[in-house]
């Protein structure tokens, strides 16, 4: 009995050894065949094929033996469209620009699609990315042609009898709409705007998009994911020897709509809350700021000095910033904060930058602490000291009413137009002093023409009862 139980265990274990190594030859052939199949020229072809560009990849390397299977496509290159499109790598020369660059790309698919040749794209990261982005002066942006639908999908798209929708169309691309999460990891991306000379920088940025749900058929209720992101942002205006403008270091979660729902095309709508790190500010240089300052300082003319200007304008411990970004426009949702020294100066909610061509539109208050409003209330009024006694008292309102609120002295702004020259205006109306005396000298005359005429009178009245 012993020797038939042992005789079965030893079938047992012979026929697992079996599945086991047909397994194994399986799983090698198909890393094989993948192989074989997801080649450099292979995504190069594709891409190219889908979007206006030149793609250059060193390597791919396709990990079935794992679960889920990876691609990982290595030293990638995508530049503008050239004559080398269309040609294997092998018969290429280099690229001489590119305007994204990216370390490696990993893919998690199924290996059910790979066994069909179709990516099923569960996760896509891309560690260390690169962008050089320049906005151009004439309008649009360096790569903006990069993602426009190649020549073949354009021509594709006339023989189905589609005339819109963009690069990114969930239509067309339907792995947009599987996703389950999508990850940037190390990136940097460097912002210049040509007509004015002003540059954005991210650097160690780090974004993580899951919670996708994607109703390729109902887009107007699903089409939602939610993102984490972090990173840290400089502002300049590049010159030589210039310090930079800015500097913050952001850490926060955001909703993101991903497609637009009448065209199906890839088009992000985020609204997010940020928190920004301590060592967080914005030079009190940048021209919104000091123009604001220097036109509110000409309260000098009452006798006040505002004093100098603080070298930077700090967000303080804790500070968050909630923001709306849609096509290139970042809004604030909520009042932003700065600490200017014994100042506060706060970006009112729906003040809005266009990143595109640096327009913009802030509403904001330059709130003093209450003692410099206690000094700068005193000077006011010293000034209001020295008009004309008839009008004193409603002056001295009139001032408190238009700055003065609990208190704090609060200057009221409005900046508009380019972000390296803007239109700076301030609310807040000194009292018309010569229209206020010329009323009050009116009155005052109309009651001394009374006086008169009563006195006049009284005479009269006076003489006729002397006859």
């Amino acid at each position: 009995m012993a020797r038939a139980k042992k005789t079965v265990l030893g079938r047992l274990i012979t026929w697992v050894v079996r599945v086991v190594l047909v397994l194994v030859v399986l799983l090698v052939g198909l890393l094989t065949f993948a192989g074989r199949f997801v080649t450099p020229d292979f995504v190069v072809s594709n891409v190219e094929d889908s979007i206006n560009c030149r793609l250059e990849i060193e390597a791919v390397n396709v990990q079935v033996l794992r679960f889920p299977s990876r691609i990982v496509l290595k030293g990638i290159k995508l530049g503008p469209r050239d004559e080398f499109v269309g040609r294997p790598l092998a018969e290429r020369s280099a690229m001489d620009s590119s305007a994204i660059e990216l370390g490696e790309v990993r893919l998690e698919v199924g290996l059910l699609g790979l066994l069909s040749r179709k990516l099923e794209v569960k996760e896509l990261s891309f560690l260390e990315p690169s962008v050089s982005l320049t906005i151009l002066e004439r309008g649009g942006s360096n790569i903006e042609d990069l993602f426009r639908p190649s020549p073949e999908k354009e021509k594709r798209r006339k023989k189905r009898g589609k005339c819109r929708g963009g690069a990114l169309n969930l239509e067309e691309v339907g792995l947009l709409g599987r996703l389950e999460g999508v990850r940037i990891q190390d990136g940097s991306m460097d912002v210049h705007l040509e007509e004015t000379g002003m540059v954005i920088e991210l650097r160690e940025l780090a974004v993580y998009l899951d919670s996708i749900e994607v109703d390729p058929f109902d887009l107007a209720r699903s089409n939602d994911a939610r993102m984490t992101t972090r990173g840290e942002i400089t502002l300049a205006w590049k010159e030589e020897g210039q310090a930079p403008s800015g500097f913050l270091e952001v850490d926060g979660e955001a909703t993101v709509k991903l497609f637009d729902p009448e065209t199906a095309d890839f088009d992000p709508e985020v609204t997010g809350l940020l928190a920004l790190g301590e060592g967080s500010y914005l030079s009190a240089r940048v021209p919104p700021i000091s123009k604001t300052w220097a036109k509110i300082g000409r309260v000098a003319n009452w006798g006040i000095r505002w004093g100098g200007l603080p070298e930077r304008a700090t967000f303080g411990r804790g500070a968050t910033v909630g923001l709306h970004y849609f096509h290139e426009r970042l809004t604030a949702v909520e009042p932003i904060s700065l600490e200017l020294g014994d100042w506060e100066l706060a970006a009112l909610k729906d003040s809005w930058i266009d990143l595109a061509d640096e327009e913009h539109e802030i509403s904001g208050e330059f709130v003093a602490s209450k003692g410099v409003s206690a000094l700068l209330r005193s000077g006011m009024m010293t000034g209001v000291g020295f008009v004309h006694d008839s009008v004193e008292d409603e002056v001295a309102a009139e001032v408190e009413k238009a700055w003065f609120q609990d208190e704090r002295l609060i200057a009221r702004v409005q900046s508009s137009g380019k972000l390296s020259d803007p239109e700076v205006d301030v609310l807040n109306k000194f009292p018309k002093l010569r229209e206020i005396l010329k009323e009050a000298l009116k009155d005052e005359a109309k009651e001394k023409l009374k006086d008169l005429g009563g006195s006049l009178l009284d005479r009269l009245k006076g003489g006729d009862e002397e006859e």
